[in-house]
């Protein structure tokens, strides 16, 4: 089981995969096969067309206000008041001409962190090493348990900080105020306040339901060119015996439901009994039951 945590910048990945398995309380390699170069790359492309989605969304006056706010503080630390005065005032216009543009607007986004973890494994192993933290949290070995746990993951997390605007603009005119009386540390602190009430939210894209989605695409543009040779059929199977294992990662890892994960088995089992010509129409019906499980944006 091979996981790695990178920015997007880093997300590359080999050729082959190793897996890691517990073997008697050791992890031992063992070989698995990583998603068609295809797959990977429109799974990139779209975890990447997300990042460039939420990235648009910040609000560029509230990030000014922040750099403005953090620029201040260290002008105060060093006691450049009148310098650190206008980093102020300029903040708090910052603020005050959000707050007129988007008067309902509670919190700005400021900022965008993004963290990928790349897991590539069969869900088999992922079941051994689940199996194997619980035994090791019923003796009481949190620590080791933990270190288990910690790369059981794949997914793209997108870690969003929020501003709230009105606070914050109340905040900045405190140390105005406060800044004129000669309080500096009374200044400081209104900023400081500020700055780490800052919020943040994690969404989390899990990537074998994403890997799914686009094999299951690929499964059904095959199977509309029924009737299918033997080559077909057989590439057909292949896909959709990849689809069910994405499927199943993600549902040892936990990114969903355990009713929507249930519906999908149920689906794809009765998949077979279609029949060729009724395939395709099937295939796009366990597709968007799919997209229930993938965040849209």
């Amino acid at each position: 089981m091979q996981q790695k945590r990178v920015g997007f910048a880093r997300w590359r990945r080999a050729g082959l995969a190793v897996a890691l398995a517990l073997a008697a309380g050791q992890w031992v390699a063992a070989e698995t096969v990583p998603p068609s170069p295809s797959v990977q790359e429109r799974v990139e492309a779209q975890a990447r067309a997300q990042e460039a989605q939420r990235r648009q969304a910040l609000d560029q006056a509230a990030v000014e206000a922040v750099a403005l706010l953090e620029e201040g503080l260290r002008l105060l630390g060093r006691r450049e008041l009148p310098t650190a005065a206008t980093a102020l005032q300029r903040a708090e216009s910052r603020l005050s001409e959000l707050a007129r543009r988007r008067p309902d607007l509670l919190r700005a986004p400021v900022d965008l962190d993004v963290v990928v973890r790349d897991l590539i494994a069969d869900p088999a192993t992922v079941r051994s090493t689940v199996r194997e933290a619980v035994a090791l949290l019923e003796r009481s070995q949190v620590l080791r348990a933990r270190r288990l746990l910690a790369d059981l993951g794949s997914e793209v997390e997108f870690r969003t900080t929020y501003l709230p605007v009105a606070p914050a603009l109340a905040a900045v005119r405190r140390a105005r105020e406060a800044l004129e009386a000669g309080e500096v540390d009374e200044a400081v602190a209104a900023i400081q306040r500020t700055l780490d009430g800052r919020v943040v939210v994690e969404e989390v894209v899990a990537l074998p339901l994403l890997r799914a989605r686009e094999l299951l695409a690929d499964a059904r543009r095959l199977a509309a060119r029924a009737p299918l040779d033997e080559a077909d059929r057989r590439r057909l199977e292949e896909l959709l015996a990849e689809v069910r294992k994405q499927i199943e990662l993600a549902e040892v890892l936990g990114y969903g439901p355990e009713a929507s994960f249930a519906e999908l088995r149920r689906a794809l089992h009765e998949l077979p009994a279609r029949g060729e010509s009724r395939r395709a129409g099937w295939l796009e019906r366990i597709e968007r039951l799919l997209g229930e499980l993938v965040p849209q944006r």
